[in-house]
This record gives structure tokens, C-alpha cells and sequence, in this order.
């Protein structure tokens, strides 16, 4: 089979088939652990891929960590995350699931053992949590746990009772040990579903001051707000992406707060069969808070590492590249306070992006810049995946699949107003 000309060159890639990351951090590695299934490239028979990364560029892919098969799990080995175990060695938690109709009905909370990270044993005790609470919806998977107070704490995604659009909840439990846990109540909910029916893999952690709160429905958003006690109480909602990208979840990783998330395919099922792979790690990002209390968005620092020699000038309408790849490069776009309303356009149109200066907006958030300021984007094309990041106050995430090489071009929007451009080819060093 010849290789598949829309599979991204340096971002990782489904083999055959990969969603929901979870990563953790140890002596410089960062540990990363995704829903996989082994045998096709669609959803299924999920087990727990294992791949690692020293640069956050190359990733070592590595034997499955935890496959089905045990009572509680029969039908498949959910997301979690993995932290530290009391007295040494690791701990990973996971919704384990008997059977899947009614998914609801068959998860509850398991555990397994590693002392390395790469040879897994399930406890003998699972499931360490065998049902939910009453009072709420079928949702109750992805646990995050971490430490609190000389004890543990674990975040379970669940839904406010009613369906549609209740809306999701957070549920709360504690442990002194990881073995015994005690349920505490609702951490958070948002009733009436801006953030969609139910919160699938949430995650918790403070940033500059507050901290933030991560759930996924439709996108990944971010409850920004702060801990009250066994209560977080939000102050503000923003969607991490408004685009191709699900299920983020973050980790500390060189002392800095890093989210990757999932980017899935939008092609139909078989034509991701007939390629054999489906599923797209993000690229990892740097999180932050804004002089605002907004959050920030950077590409991670090590992407500059892919950067071959730039080309730099001004331009307007069609860029040339020359012999730069239109489908593996970066951009750097400065567009000046006269464009009122612009963008790009990727891949021969197959991805465009604009904006609206006059009403503050990109890919549906508010960019609250001042209207007089040059708008930057970052854009990261690769094959059939493009990352914007627009002024580091909103992100959008595409996928877009040209037809043949004659397709791969870059054009600008902008009203023939020069526009200040930085391009560069990328690829692993």
C-alpha cells in the first residue's frame, strides 16, 4: 500500500485507530496514554496505547498498556489518567466497562498497578468505585485524580439528571490511599449545557492564580473560576478550540502546563478503513493566563525545532512559496489595522480561516483586541491537519483533505493590503 498523502508527517497518528489522550511526566519524559483499538481504524474495543516522547516531536510507540478482558471490563478499557502511587511506583485509574447498551449501566471505577510505566497489572480489588451516585445521567467515566491535603482526589465526568440539555456535572470523591474512596458531592455543574450534555474528560489543575477547569461536549472548554473548599465556582467559559479538537487533557512537563487533546477525523468511516489509520495527536500547548484573567494558548516552545529555513516579506493575495511545502510549514501572519476583515485560505480552499475586526471576531470567540493592533496568527499546516492559533487568545483546529498535490497553496484575504508573512518548511530534524 503506498503511504497515505493526507496522514500528518509530525504530528502523531493513530495506529490504526487512537482518541482521548492522557500524558504524564517523569525524568524528562513525557508518558503518553490514548484510547486505542488494535484491529481497525474506527472506535472500538478500546484498549490503552502507550507512546513516548523526549522532545515532544518523535514519539516511540510502545506495547498496548491495558487491553479488556477482565470482568469489570470486559467491553472496553475507558479513559482515566496516571499518577504516582503511595509508597512508589505508579497508578493508573480507568473506566472500566462490561457491556455497552446501555453504556451507563456498565462503567465503574478501576485501578491498575506499574512500577515502570510499561508493564501493567489491574487490582485485584477493581472496581474501586462499582456504581455512581444517585440523581444523575448514564455519563459517569474518564477519572482524574490527584493529590490534596495529605489525601487524593478524583474528578468523575458525569450529567446533571433530565438529559438534553441538563447539562454536565463533575463529581467529587476523596481517598487517603487510592484504594477507598468517598464520595464528596458535586465539584461543579453547569446547568442548562453551555458546555454541552455532560462533562467527558474532565481535568483540574491550578494556572496563574485561579484555576481552570477542563470538560469536553462538542469541544473542549475551559471553566475558568476558583476552588471554594469541595466546590469550584466558575467566573467565566471559554471553548479551547472551536474546531477538530476534543478531549484535552494537561500535564506539567519541563515546569510548564502543557495540553494536547485529541483531533479526529471528519472523513467517513470508510474512508478511514481503506487508509487503516484514524486519529491525530494536537500539537502540545503551552497554557497561561492573560494580564486579563484569559486564557492563553502557545505552541510549545520545542515546535521551533521542526523549522527549516524562512522566507519572510510582504505579500497580498496569492503567497508564493517557491519551494516551500504548501502542506507541511508553519506561518507567521501580521495583518494590519486597515484589514477589517480578512484570513487565509489553505490547501487550494480546502481549509479558510477569517476574521471580523470590526466585530472582534475568530472561529466564533472574541479576541478583545484592540481594534487599532495588527492581528498575528500562527498557523501549523500538516498534510490534512491545520492548528491556528490567533493572537494566543483563541485557537481553531481543521481538518481538510485536497484532492492532489496541485491543491497544497496558501492565498491571503485581505482586501490587497500587504500583509507581513514568515513561512517555513517543517519537518522532523
Amino acid at each position: 500500500m503506498s503511504p497515505d498523502p493526507l496522514r500528518p508527517r509530525w504530528h502523531f497518528t493513530g495506529e490504526p485507530w487512537m482518541n482521548d489522550p492522557m500524558f504524564v511526566s517523569r525524568r524528562g519524559e513525557l508518558h503518553l496514554f490514548y484510547q486505542h483499538n488494535p484491529g481497525a481504524a474506527r472506535w472500538g474495543d478500546m484498549h490503552w496505547g502507550h507512546a513516548v516522547s523526549r522532545d515532544l516531536l518523535r514519539w516511540e510507540r510502545r506495547p498496548i498498556a491495558l487491553a479488556p478482558g477482565a470482568p469489570w471490563d470486559r467491553a472496553g478499557v475507558f479513559t482515566g489518567c496516571v499518577v504516582p502511587r503511595p509508597g512508589g511506583g505508579w497508578r493508573a485509574f480507568y473506566t472500566g466497562v462490561r457491556w455497552l447498551d446501555p453504556l451507563g449501566s456498565g462503567q465503574s471505577q478501576c485501578a491498575a498497578d506499574s512500577e515502570d510505566l510499561e508493564t501493567w497489572h489491574k487490582l485485584p480489588d477493581n472496581p474501586l468505585i462499582a456504581a455512581p451516585p444517585p440523581g444523575f445521567g448514564e455519563t459517569w467515566r474518564d477519572p482524574v485524580v490527584w493529590a490534596a491535603g495529605g489525601g487524593w482526589h478524583m474528578l468523575v465526568g458525569s450529567e446533571l439528571s433530565g438529559g438534553g440539555s441538563a447539562g454536565g456535572a463533575a463529581l467529587l470523591y476523596s481517598s487517603a490511599d487510592q484504594l477507598r474512596w468517598d464520595y464528596r458531592g458535586v465539584l461543579c455543574a453547569d446547568p442548562g449545557g453551555a458546555s454541552g450534555r455532560d462533562f467527558e474528560c474532565p481535568d483540574l489543575f491550578p494556572l496563574g492564580g485561579q484555576h481552570l477547569l477542563l470538560s469536553s461536549r462538542g469541544h473542549t472548554w475551559a471553566h475558568l473560576g476558583r476552588l471554594e473548599g469541595e466546590r469550584f465556582v466558575r467566573r467565566a467559559l471559554v471553548a479551547v478550540d472551536r474546531g477538530a479538537f476534543y478531549a484535552g487533557r494537561s500535564a506539567l512537563y519541563g515546569g510548564r502546563r502543557l495540553l494536547l487533546g485529541w483531533i479526529p477525523e471528519t472523513r467517513p468511516e470508510s474512508a478511514q478503513l481503506a487508509a487503516g489509520w484514524s486519529g491525530v495527536l494536537s500539537l502540545p500547548r503551552e497554557l497561561s493566563i492573560g494580564p486579563d484573567g484569559g486564557l492563553r494558548q502557545a505552541p510549545a516552545r520545542e515546535l521551533a525545532a521542526l523549522r527549516g529555513a524562512p522566507v519572510s516579506g510582504l505579500a497580498a493575495g496569492r503567497l508564493d512559496l517557491g519551494a516551500l511545502p504548501g502542506d507541511s510549514l508553519e506561518l507567521d501572519l501580521r495583518f494590519p489595522p486597515q484589514v477589517r476583515r480578512g484570513g487565509v485560505s489553505l490547501l487550494g480552499g480546502a481549509a479558510v480561516l477569517s476574521f471580523d475586526r470590526d466585530a472582534r471576531r475568530f472561529a466564533g470567540e472574541d479576541l478583545a483586541l484592540d481594534p487599532d493592533a495588527p492581528l498575528a496568527l500562527r498557523v501549523f499546516v500538516d498534510r490534512s491537519v491545520v492548528e491556528v492559533f490567533a493572537a494566543q487568545r483563541t485557537c481553531r483546529t481543521l481538518r481538510a483533505y485536497p484532492a492532489g498535490p496541485g491543491e497544497r497553496s496558501v492565498a491571503l484575504l485581505g482586501g490587497g493590503a500587504p500583509i507581513a508573512v514568515t513561512a517555513w518548511p517543517l519537518g522532523i530534524p
